[in-house]
């Protein structure tokens, strides 16, 4: 099983297991939703729970609606296609590729909005701002970088960590942003790009959206060895 993902509104679960798309409640039978004929290589989940959205080895991206079961596909890349998210308004996806490329994609008319090759490094994660205002990218040498959502313009380069960052994520008050990468912690301000406080754990951090998450002003961490941590 991999690519798991959570809806919280519904309480359903989603995940890739043996390349078949699946859904399931507690305590009732898995549901088979999709099956692919080649590995899904991204699953995401929209923020308002509407979509499903996962990329194949063929380098197109499905959005699968999760209340119609209707399925559109998004084609443009031409290499591998990295990450994957979905504005808060479920109006856009960002897709990032192994090519450098960065695309925006309008979801009411299923086209591209807008893209650009400017991204230097190997983009591991992608993150959107609340306001979805703004996406930040984080990459395999430690570059985290602010982009304008509409535009694609860049708008900051911040050299955050010397190895692989593994998660990024916005507080709700769009005023901060974290990231993490290998056993270490960083919290940045978001109008500056400052670093403001570093904090270690005592193993790895798991390189998944659910191993990080900041409610009530807390952040909570789950590490490789299982221990848990929260900071305020």
């Amino acid at each position: 099983v991999n690519f798991l993902q959570i809806d919280n509104k519904d309480n359903n679960l989603y995940f890739i297991q043996n390349n078949q798309l699946k859904q399931c409640k507690l305590d009732i039978d898995i549901k088979t939703l999709q099956t692919f004929l080649t590995q899904v290589t991204n699953l995401v989940i929209s923020p308002q729970s509407t979509y499903l959205s996962y990329t194949t080895q063929c380098n197109h991206i499905y959005l699968y609606n999760v209340k119609t079961q209707a399925q559109e596909t998004y084609q443009g890349h031409i290499a591998p296609i990295k990450t994957l998210a979905i504005t808060h308004d479920e109006k856009n996806i960002i897709s990032t590729c192994q090519d450098h490329n960065i695309i925006l994609w309008d979801i009411s008319s299923h086209s591209m909005q807008k893209q650009t090759i400017c991204h230097p490094d190997s983009i591991v994660v992608v993150t959107i701002s609340p306001d979805d205002n703004i996406f930040i990218t984080g990459s395999k040498q430690g570059n985290i970088r602010i982009w304008d959502l509409q535009t694609l313009q860049l708008i900051q380069t911040i050299h955050a960590h010397t190895s692989n960052i593994t998660n990024l994520l916005f507080t709700p008050d769009n005023q901060y942003f974290i990231s993490t990468s290998k056993n270490h912690i960083r919290v940045w301000d978001l109008q500056h790009g400052t670093l403001l406080q570093t904090y270690a754990t005592e193993s790895n951090i798991i390189a998944t959206s659910s191993s990080i998450a900041v409610k009530d002003n807390i952040l909570h961490i789950l590490d490789e060895s299982a221990n848990y941590y929260k900071l305020k």
